[in-house]
């Protein structure tokens, strides 16, 4: 006989089955619908961005006619660092080339001439780091308009304002760029030096050893002070680094001769961004080009009593013949040079400036003249046709630098002083020597060349005694 059977609820049964299975397909539709979710607010913080950057890029904005007028570029539009300003009145329509950084008044009114009337522009920027360059175009239009056409910048952001004052009469654009360093970009114009130089370069004494000269000429110093020095009686050119005690010959040093390999009688040099030397050879009626490192040069140009030697940004020469009393211009590629100034008495060393205004020591006229843009005519900038001692006067000047300002530094080559005379002044001020011929360190003997290096420091070819000495420069009240 069979027991009680159990009972089964099958209703009971198929219901908890149901409800376990609505849970389930539940919490996958809330797991579907949050993962939705996340992943639309992922797409959308991806192209909102770009459609903002795409939107800005495509629709520069166009500053109102007004005579207030702010232009920053769309990338200046958050600034994670707060710098300090300054803020230099600089004048549009002359200001052509200027390295964004801290501007003073001497850096940015040099390029105006003085005799003009501009408008004014107010610009306000953050200094930069040296190893930090910005470069941007800014066109100003008739409308009074300005917008920035072009902008470049490296880890560093900023706003440049520009406030018109008046209007333009027509379209002038203005590209701002980094310059290379140049000798004597530390100048300021209420520098001194001191009065006490020291030897750089050989030992003041006669000699052919590699810590000796013999009459050095012309001297040049690079960015990095390494010194060049035209050894006119050793019949090379020899180079100092910073701190040595011998030099290096890099051209000539071969004894006296006219072979590739030899000089005779060195005195203006020029070295090129490559470290490529050319060379006034006088006494061998040539210029003489040398590539690093080479053991012997070429002839570029011949048949001229070479003594100053410069090079033009195009890369022309040009070259004082002291016998026929010329200045002669060679164009690249060209091995015969076209007379630009004649009817000099002894022409020596001379000097192009940033602007490409030509200075020549026209020795025994006891004066230096200017040639604008390399072309005659010229203008007398410092001296006169007599020698003498007054500071309005010179007496066989070979040797000239000028700055930025438009300053020159004469070496005063018989009164044995290094003069600088500003920019249209009709006399000097001796900043070193002038203390009579003589072997002490306040005194020169004749010296023929002067020359600074991107800091200001001084340096003078002191030709009899047989040494390059160096100033130091006093920036106490720039």
């Amino acid at each position: 006989m069979k027991g009680p059977q159990p009972v089964h609820n099958y209703s009971t049964t198929l219901y908890t089955s149901s409800c376990s299975r609505l849970l389930v397909n539940n919490r996958w539709r809330l797991i579907i619908l949050a993962l939705s979710v996340i992943i639309t607010f992922f797409v959308l913080s991806i192209l909102i961005p770009i459609i903002l950057v795409y939107v800005i890029e495509t629709n520069p904005t166009e500053a109102p006619m007004t005579n207030d007028t702010t232009i920053s570029t769309a990338k200046a539009s958050t600034l994670t660092t707060i710098l300090p300003t300054t803020t230099t009145t600089v004048y549009t329509t002359v200001l052509s080339t200027v390295s964004i950084g801290t501007f003073t008044s001497d850096e940015i009114v040099e390029t105006a001439h003085p005799n003009t009337s501009f408008p004014e522009v107010e610009t306000t920027t953050a200094p930069l780091d040296s190893s930090e360059t910005q470069s941007i175009v800014l066109s100003t239009t008739e409308r009074m308009t300005t917008s920035v056409s072009d902008a470049t910048m490296t880890s560093i952001t900023s706003t440049i304002s520009i406030i018109t004052s008046a209007n333009f009469e027509d379209s002038s654009t203005h590209i701002v760029t980094p310059s290379l360093p140049r000798p004597g970009d530390g100048l300021c114009s209420a520098a001194t030096w001191a009065r006490i130089g020291v030897t750089v370069a050989g030992l003041g004494e006669y000699g052919g050893n590699l810590d000796q000269l013999r009459n050095p000429s012309a001297v040049f110093v690079d960015e990095n002070q390494t010194i060049y020095v035209s050894d006119n009686a050793n019949n090379r050119v020899i180079k100092w680094h910073i701190g040595d005690r011998y030099g290096e010959i890099v051209a000539g040093g071969n004894g006296l001769g006219a072979n590739q390999n030899q000089l005779y009688g060195p005195r203006g040099i020029v070295v090129d961004e490559n470290g490529t030397l050319f060379v006034a050879d006088a006494e061998n009626r040539r210029v003489q080009r040398w590539f690093r490192d080479a053991s012997t040069g070429d002839t570029i140009t011949s048949d001229i009593y070479a003594h100053g030697l410069v090079q033009d940004d195009d890369g022309s020469f040009y070259i004082s013949d002291r016998a026929r009393g010329e200045v002669v211009k060679l164009l690249p590629n060209e091995t015969v040079g076209q007379t630009i100034l004649s009817l000099l008495n002894h022409p020596y060393l001379m000097f192009l400036d940033r602007y490409q205004s030509l200075y020549v020591t026209d020795r025994d006229n006891h004066r230096v003249l200017k040639l604008e843009n390399g072309a005659a005519p010229f203008s007398v900038v410092a001296g006169g046709a007599n020698d003498g001692v007054g500071l309005h006067q010179l007496n066989g000047p070979e040797g000239v630098f000028v700055d930025k300002f438009e300053t020159l530094y004469i070496a005063d080559s018989y009164n044995h002083r290094i003069l600088r005379w500003p920019k249209g002044k009709i006399s000097g001020d001796v900043i070193a020597g002038g203390n009579g011929p003589g072997a002490q360190f306040d005194q020169m003997h004749l010296p023929t060349d002067v020359t600074f290096d991107v800091e200001g420091n001084l340096y003078v070819s002191d030709h009899n005694n047989h040494r390059v000495l160096r100033f130091a420069i006093n920036k106490t009240l720039c």
